[in-house]
């Protein structure tokens, strides 16, 4: 219950509604308590009445460290901003939920999906990120862009909606740690991915939406203005840009004081 009142108060706070000191300080001390209690019963044995309870609660707590964010521009988020312990922390966070499945057992079945998007632009995208993953590994070797590229190439065609929203976070869920050590090196090609996630995400999960919008933007400036020699990478910045916000507008270091923060 504790959980579920703070991310009430959470969610008032995205809407902007009767928004005070009061708001919260009634979100923090939901969350603490909340937060206290789960720690309390993971260390007691489970029981199939629990286990809905527990994975619930483990998804209330990722949603509000997703929501998290202290910055209001993209100049002040990730990647752009000067690195911080805390970066990407609500990914590792995402992944811990995947520690729940063998004892709660959150897995259904899913139901099929139908492509939703036809035009030949998105094929031509799907196309050129396969031969841009490809060709970064050896036939054959391992490739620690693969994992992340399998989940969303095979969902870069659909919306993300109520039937797809379990395959689009199990990319974040499933992570491979390879994967999330080129994101702390801010690889491009990684960064890439992961602003084409933000842009299919963002709209469907409110708890995310300022983040996805916030970090896509600042891959998007930190992609165009220190590796703009990379064509390969920055040509496909398009569906990231046309979602995040940003359009057809070209990046360069005088539009936005970031060499601090490369």
């Amino acid at each position: 219950m504790h959980l579920m009142m703070a991310v009430t108060a959470l969610h008032d706070r995205y809407l902007n509604l009767h928004f005070n000191g009061t708001t919260r300080s009634i979100e923090a001390y939901h969350w603490t308590q909340g937060v206290h209690l789960l720690n309390q019963r993971l260390l007691q044995p489970f029981n199939g009445a629990d286990r809905e309870a527990v994975w619930m609660s483990a998804i209330l707590v990722s949603c509000m460290v997703s929501a998290n964010l202290e910055a209001s521009t993209p100049e002040l988020s990730w990647p752009l901003k000067l690195p911080d312990h805390t970066d990407l922390e609500w990914i590792r966070l995402s992944r811990g939920k995947t520690l729940f499945h063998p004892v709660t057992g959150p897995r259904r079945p899913e139901p099929p999906l139908e492509p939703s998007i036809h035009s030949s632009k998105h094929q031509e995208l799907l196309h050129s990120l396969n031969i841009l993953v490809d060709s970064n590994s050896a036939p054959g070797a391992y490739n620690p862009y693969h994992q992340v590229w399998q989940g969303l190439s095979s969902l870069l065609l659909f919306n993300c909606d109520s039937t797809s929203i379990s395959r689009f976070n199990g990319i974040i869920g499933y992570m491979e740690e390879s994967f999330l050590h080129l994101l702390e090196a801010k690889d491009p090609l990684a960064m890439l991915l992961l602003s084409l996630w933000y842009a299919k995400t963002s709209e469907f999960q409110w708890w995310l939406s300022r983040r996805a919008a916030l970090e896509c933007q600042a891959i998007c400036i930190y992609l165009e203005t220190h590796h703009s020699d990379k064509r390969e990478i920055v040509d496909l910045l398009w569906y990231s840009k046309s979602s995040c916000g940003l359009g057809g507008i070209m990046m360069d270091s005088h539009q936005y004081n970031i060499e601090a923060y490369s």
